[in-house]
C-alpha cells in the first residue's frame, strides 16, 4: 500500500479540489501529490517517469500519475483499479522512449473493449518534427493491422497493444525462411503514402546517433 502525503495549503501553494475527472483514479481516500491532472504536461511526464528505478519500490508520484493515465485514456474496468492493486512493470529495449507494461489485476475483469494489459510509451526525444513523423507513421501501421493498436494518445506518449515477442538477433534475420515472411511486410511499410518529409533522413538519423554516443 502507497501512502502520500497531500501537501498543506499555503498562501504560495493552493490547491484546488479535484474535478470529477480526477476523481476517476484520485479520492479523498487515495490522495495525490497535488489534486491536479498534470497529463497535459508532457516535459513533468517524462520527469516522472524517468526516475523508474527497477531495483527499488515503485514511486508514489508514478503509480498515481500511470494508473491516472490508465483511467483517462484507457477506461472501463481501468478506473476501478486500487492503488495497491495496481500492477506496472518496466519494459527494456527502448532506445528513444520510457515503456511500462500496465496490467489489470486478476480481480478486475474488462468492462467493455479496453485491454486487459497495455503498453504505455513516454516519449523522450525532444525533436519535434521526428517525434510527429514516427506518431503518424505508428498511426497509419496501426490502422492497416501492421503494427500494435493504437489504444490511446496522451501529451507525451501513448498507450499501445501489447505484443509479447523480442527483437529478432541478426542470424535469425538471416535465415531464409523469416526473411521471406519479413520482406512482403517492409515492402508494405515502404508502399505507405505517409503525409511526412520524402527527404531522406538515414544519413542525418545516423549521425545523430553517432554524436550521442561519443
Amino acid at each position: 500500500m502507497v501512502s502520500l502525503e497531500v501537501p498543506s495549503e499555503t498562501p504560495g501553494n493552493s490547491r484546488r479540489a479535484p474535478s470529477e475527472e480526477c476523481e476517476i483514479a484520485f479520492s479523498h481516500d487515495d490522495p495525490t501529490l497535488l489534486w491536479k491532472d498534470r497529463t497535459t504536461d508532457c516535459v513533468d511526464l517524462k520527469k516522472v517517469f524517468s526516475k523508474f528505478d527497477s531495483s527499488a519500490p515503485i514511486s508514489g508520484e508514478i503509480l498515481f500519475r500511470a494508473r491516472f493515465l490508465c483511467a483517462k485514456y484507457l477506461g472501463g474496468a481501468w478506473r476501478k483499479v486500487k492503488i495497491e492493486d495496481f500492477r506496472i512493470r518496466a519494459i527494456t529495449g527502448g532506445m528513444s522512449n520510457l515503456l511500462f507494461l500496465v496490467e489489470l489485476p486478476a480481480q478486475l475483469t474488462p468492462i467493455q473493449m479496453e485491454p486487459e494489459k497495455a503498453l504505455l510509451r513516454v516519449h523522450c526525444q525532444s525533436d519535434i518534427d521526428q517525434l510527429l513523423s514516427e506518431s503518424v507513421v505508428f498511426t497509419l501501421l496501426s490502422e492497416r493491422n501492421l503494427g500494435p493498436k493504437m489504444l490511446g494518445v496522451f501529451p507525451g506518449g501513448r498507450f499501445e497493444q501489447f505484443i509479447p515477442s523480442r527483437a529478432l538477433q541478426c542470424l535469425e534475420i538471416s535465415k531464409p525462411g523469416l526473411s521471406k515472411l519479413i520482406a512482403p511486410i517492409v515492402a508494405r511499410v515502404h508502399t505507405l503514402d505517409a503525409p511526412i518529409p520524402k527527404e531522406p533522413q538515414t544519413l542525418q538519423t545516423a549521425r545523430q546517433w553517432l554524436e550521442r554516443f561519443k
